[in-house]
């Protein structure tokens, strides 16, 4: 996760764990970039049921809170929140998703997801800019006895992903083109 729920509902109450877990995803695909942390990447995991992964030594580098993602699974591949390590198991937080499939695969690998600074700041200003224009788009000009408000118009190469593209700009530096 960019950020937790409860540093997203300080910029936007309304906020849910599915919008910020959908704008992670959307991050993640339209920079085309995982923000994987290669030096915190382990292969010949295994994967227990309900939400256990094992590895073969300690894994150096994570902890409680972290993100993880697990690829080359038959079953499991997804973004994993680190709720506990205990040794050579990491135990992870599944809330309202389904449990985890067993799985003892050489192939599987967990990589640590790290996100900038820069990233987790860009998507509280999104949040707060969800929050303060929710009733205001759309709006192309109000008036009001004396006072008047006109908002920008947005054509489709001005947006990204609903909002105005310069609300992005903070993923400049993470756009990853070609393999």
């Amino acid at each position: 996760m960019i950020v937790t729920l409860e540093e997203a509902k300080q910029a936007n109450e309304k906020i849910t764990k599915l919008q910020l877990d959908a704008l992670e995803s959307f991050i993640r695909a339209e920079t085309n970039n995982s923000f994987h942390n290669k030096n915190i990447r382990f292969r010949n995991v295994e994967i227990e049921a309900p939400n256990i992964i094992r590895f073969d030594k300690i894994p150096i580098g994570l902890s409680k809170g972290n993100t993880i993602e697990v690829n080359y699974s038959s079953y499991n591949d997804d973004l994993y929140v680190i709720d506990e390590v205990a040794g050579n198991e990491v135990k992870i937080i599944r809330d309202d998703t389904e449990p985890l499939i067993d799985e003892s695969n050489s192939k599987v690998m967990v990589t640590k997801v790290v996100y900038p600074l820069e990233v987790k700041q860009g998507i509280l200003s999104i949040l707060e800019y969800d929050l303060k224009m929710v009733d205001k788009l759309g709006l192309k000009s109000k008036t009001v006895a004396r006072m008047s408000e006109t908002y920008q118009d947005l054509t489709k190469s001005e947006v990204i992903g609903n909002r105005p593209a310069y609300l992005f700009s903070f993923l400049n530096n993470y756009y990853k083109y070609g393999g």
